[in-house]
């Protein structure tokens, strides 16, 4: 406990230690780059002022020269130098005011170069003899502002020189402080690391011990974690099992539940006792389907408990029989009239409940999606497309606007015609049953046309 203790203790003083050097680093860093700002300042202002003391020296000589000579070219040559003097100093005195120099000396200076330059300007184009132009030169008046100017910027200049120096040695001096820090911290970090190292392979085997336990412990968390995903998986299966449940059972019940309440009214309102006979006998058959149903959903709980696949080969037209015994109210009272072609493929292997409640729910919105303006004209057939087994049912109803409904056809509770008896559950089941037999459905509609809904096994 004491070793961990100090190993603790021996990486928080490496991470202080090295937290300190950065900041110590930094500092420095900003420090020399200031020190570095001031010093190109002062070595650029005094560059400066060795141009500007250059440029009046050559004004001044190529002035004596045209003075005394009279040559053009002379003249050309103030000119130019003139101009050059001209944007020297006005450089300079951006320098030296940006220095901290005062107004008072920056004017002072402006006016001596700018009289300099007037008082020779005005000797080129005075155009006295030769003579006068000598004495002239040879006078101490020639070199009087010269000097005064010289003076002034060399007294600037010196000043700066001074402020050179100074960064130089703060700089020097912060460099070897610098060092000694880089140095003194880089022992310290090598020794907390060497202790470190030695207090480790000294315990490397409880270190070696608490890894293997921790890596055990995380084997059993993750073992635990996989169960758990498991379960969680199961739970989620049988909950969409129970619903999927909950839906067959209340859709595919309430079916026969209506055929049998519109066979009551169609007996109550019948006249002749042939009339009650036979509704009296399709009332039967519904009772009877409504039963079957109730066994058939009763059966498919049991063996969801004792098999897995419960598939069966099955008769197409015999499933269309039970369905069509379960909608003869609705298919009489509306005067369907059904067409149906199994013969391209008669039989299939599947789960009786599903394809029951599949042909069931699309029969169930054939009718109930007609259009009022014509009788339902229905067409049910089976077939094979490239080894699988299909079924299309096709009418003639108020059919779908696929580009407005497409994406939400196949959801819960949705209802595309305001005044059919739907609740928007059908296509809903009819999709999970399909594809929990491992198919797909597809959808064909125009409105004021129809629709024909494909289911593929």
């Amino acid at each position: 406990m004491k070793n961990v203790r100090l190993i603790y203790l021996l990486i928080g003083a490496t991470i202080t230690l090295i937290v300190a050097n950065s900041i110590f680093f930094l500092n420095q860093f900003y420090k020399n780059e200031d020190n570095f700002s001031a010093l190109n300042r002062s070595y650029y202002l005094i560059e400066n002022a060795n141009v500007v003391l250059a440029d009046i020296k050559t004004a001044s000589e190529n002035e004596q020269n045209y003075l005394i000579t009279k040559e053009t070219r002379y003249k050309l040559l103030y000119g130019s130098t003139k101009r050059e003097l001209l944007k020297s100093s006005s450089r300079f005195y951006a320098q030296i005011a940006e220095a901290g120099e005062t107004n008072d000396a920056i004017e002072s200076l402006q006016k001596l170069i700018s009289k300099k330059i007037s008082d020779m300007d005005e000797l080129i184009d005075r155009n006295d003899d030769l003579a006068a132009n000598i004495r002239y030169v040879n006078s101490e008046e020639a070199h009087i502002l010269s000097n005064v100017i010289e003076s002034k910027i060399k007294r600037i200049a010196g000043l700066h020189r001074n402020i050179l120096a100074a960064k130089s040695r703060d700089i020097k001096n912060q460099s070897s402080q610098l060092q000694l820090f880089s140095i003194a911290s880089n022992w310290a970090l090598l020794t907390f690391v060497i202790v470190a190292f030695i207090t480790i392979m000294r315990n490397r085997k409880r270190i070696a011990d608490l890894f293997i336990r921790i890596a055990r412990k995380n084997e059993l968390l993750e073992a635990k974690k996989n169960n758990l995903q498991a379960v969680s998986e199961h739970l989620r299966q049988q909950n969409d099992e129970l619903e999927r449940f909950a839906y067959i059972a209340s859709h595919d019940l309430r079916s026969p539940a209506i055929n049998q309440l519109a066979l009551l009214k169609l007996y109550v309102q019948s006249k002749t006792e042939g009339e009650k006979e036979e509704i009296f006998g399709a009332l039967v058959e519904t009772s009877e389907c409504l039963v079957a149903k109730l066994d058939d959903i009763i059966e498919d709980l049991r063996l969801k408990h004792e098999a897995i696949d419960t598939r069966e080969v099955l008769s197409f037209n015999d499933v269309y029989c039970h369905v069509v015994k379960n909608l003869s109210a609705d298919i009489k009272s509306t005067g369907a009239r059904i067409n149906c072609d199994f013969s391209d493929a008669p039989k299939i292997n599947v789960h009786r409940t599903f394809l029951e409640s599949i042909l069931q729910n699309l029969l169930s919105n054939a009718i109930k999606y007609r259009h009022p303006e014509r009788e339902p004209q229905i067409s049910i057939r089976s077939y094979l497309n490239d080894s699988k087994i299909c079924f299309a049912v096709s009418d003639n109803g108020l059919g779908i606007d696929l580009e407005k409904n497409g994406e939400s056809l196949f959801n819960l509770y949705s209802r595309f015609h305001k005044n059919a008896d739907g609740k928007g559950v059908g296509l809903y089941i009819t999709r999970k049953q399909v594809l929990a037999l491992g198919g797909s459905i597809d959808v064909n509609s125009m409105p004021d046309v129809g629709s024909t809904f494909t289911v593929n096994f």
